[in-house]
């Protein structure tokens, strides 16, 4: 099975729909990395049983995604602070040095949006 790195984000924000199980096994399966046929061996149950429940739970994460757009709206504004920051650093490299203040001020605030 490919895994979609999207998926990852997703779970931040809807992983809470899945029942506790599911989310154990997406948890292994896309932040740790396991295998199918270590997530078997951890929750007791066969590969096929563990692509099974990663399929149900990824249809939930997908349609939830699809009705409500939070991964894409947050791909989105991360993208758009990416570019204000590497507008303003080049922005503060001719500048004189208050500006420069300001401007790393700005920065500052962005990097607590990220946060």
């Amino acid at each position: 099975m490919s895994k979609d790195l999207n998926l990852c984000i997703f779970l931040d924000f809807y992983g809470s729909l899945l029942t506790e199980r599911q989310q154990y096994i997406m948890n292994l399966y896309y932040n740790e990395d396991f295998s199918l046929a270590e997530i078997s061996e951890e929750v007791g149950i066969t590969r096929q049983g563990v692509r099974d429940a990663i399929k149900k739970a990824e249809k939930i994460i997908y349609d939830t995604e699809e009705k409500l757009k939070l991964g894409a709206r947050f791909n989105f504004i991360t993208n758009q602070i990416n570019t204000i920051e590497n507008i303003i650093t080049g922005i503060a490299e001719d500048a004189p040095q208050d500006i420069k203040d300001k401007l790393k001020e700005t920065l500052g605030l962005i990097e607590t949006i990220r946060e």
